[in-house]
């Protein structure tokens, strides 16, 4: 079985609620909010399809609440006269990738 994930919806702690197999569907559902995902899986698969974060084309996953580097990024170019564009593209920047250890 996989490591699971935190939940995408509110960084709760996921569990197995049922592990697939030929005849029943793999359930993963997080602990705090009840986000649940039923799917085909089985055995050692089991999570994959969970652990699978798609982000699309031209976006970015970030934080919910910016971290100390993206808000000193968006106060340096706000103060250099920047326009909402540009301190969002900066505190985008500024952002940690998840996976990256750096999480807030």
């Amino acid at each position: 079985m996989n490591k699971l994930l935190p939940c995408p919806f509110c960084g709760g702690e996921a569990e197995f609620e049922r592990i697939g197999t030929p005849r029943q569907s793999c359930i993963v559902a997080c602990t705090d909010c009840g986000g649940r995902l039923e799917s085909n899986e089985e055995g050692g698969a089991c999570g994959s399809q969970w652990n699978d974060r798609h982000v699309p084309d031209g976006w970015q996953v970030v934080p919910v609440k910016p971290t100390r580097e993206m808000a000193e990024s968006g106060q340096l170019a706000s103060e250099a006269g920047c326009h909402v564009e540009g301190i969002y593209c900066d505190m985008i920047a500024a952002a940690p990738k998840p996976g990256g250890g750096d999480e807030p």
